[in-house]
């Protein structure tokens, strides 16, 4: 059995690196760019729904090209030559499209894939409302990711961490 890890605190905890994740931290950032703020989820790679490893061939949004982005980013710096207008934009482009948006807003470091919350108790007598999570890594092999689950403590030999917030979004 391994030593207890340390908890970890950040200010801001996001959970979910999807859409909604997304754009929640880049927003916190753009009015607090010096908040310490962390998204986990549990897939291997960005994208909630549209991460890779949701994507199976032919999958498409319900959405045709111009109706689904960012006001910050436009989708066609990502789809260029791969839908033209009118079509429904392919999963695999929805994805490309959340992680480079993730990098233009140097969002990447602060996301921590394989890390599923199991649990989130709010702390009494906490002034500002702060949370205790309880986190595990996820196994799927994927090595390449093992790093970013790597920073926040765990080794091979570890199930859990703990993780404080003041505010969970």
């Amino acid at each position: 059995m391994s030593t207890p890890l340390q908890p970890h605190h950040y200010s801001i905890l996001i959970i979910g690196a999807g859409l909604q994740g997304l754009v929640a931290a880049k927003t916190y950032l753009q009015l607090n760019p010096s908040t310490s703020l962390l998204i986990l989820d549990s897939n291997t790679t960005i994208g909630g729904v549209w991460a890779q490893e949701n994507i199976y061939p032919d999958l498409k949004t319900n959405n045709q090209l111009g109706t689904f982005e960012f006001t910050d980013f436009d989708i066609r710096n990502v789809c260029a030559g791969k839908v033209k207008a009118g079509e429904h934009i392919p999963g695999d482009v929805v994805h490309e499209y959340l992680v480079k948006y993730a990098e233009k807003h140097d969002l990447i470091g602060r996301v921590r894939l394989k890390c599923k919350v199991t649990t989130a108790e709010h702390v009494q007598g906490d002034s500002q409302g702060g949370w205790k999570l309880t986190v595990i890594p996820t196994k799927d092999g994927d090595s390449d990711r093992s790093s970013k689950v790597t920073d926040l403590g765990f080794t091979e030999n570890d199930t859990t961490t703990i993780i404080t917030t003041s505010k969970l979004i």
